[in-house]
């Protein structure tokens, strides 16, 4: 529910689609690369990024990513929360 208030778009609308949706890539490669580094040293990693909600206005968010574990070796999927800043 927070999500649709914060960005305009419904579930139906994002469900089954990447997180591009949301975001400019050119400003934002630097800091996927960097998220992406962390995720593979630490399996968890937080940045902060502006994301476009469904009427195009930006607006920055804290993403935090974990790493969810079915071995020490083997991870399963990830999880992604992000806070309005």
């Amino acid at each position: 529910d927070a999500f649709e208030q914060h960005t305009g778009y419904s579930r139906a609308e994002v469900l089954g689609q990447t997180p591009r949706m949301l975001l400019e890539l050119d400003p934002a490669i630097p800091k996927l690369r960097e998220l992406a580094q962390g995720l593979q040293q630490t399996r968890q990693a937080r940045t902060e990024l502006m994301v476009r909600r469904k009427n195009g206005a930006m607006f920055w968010v804290e993403l935090e990513v974990v790493s969810v574990q079915a071995t020490a070796e083997e991870v399963t999927h990830w999880v992604a929360v992000g806070r309005d800043i």
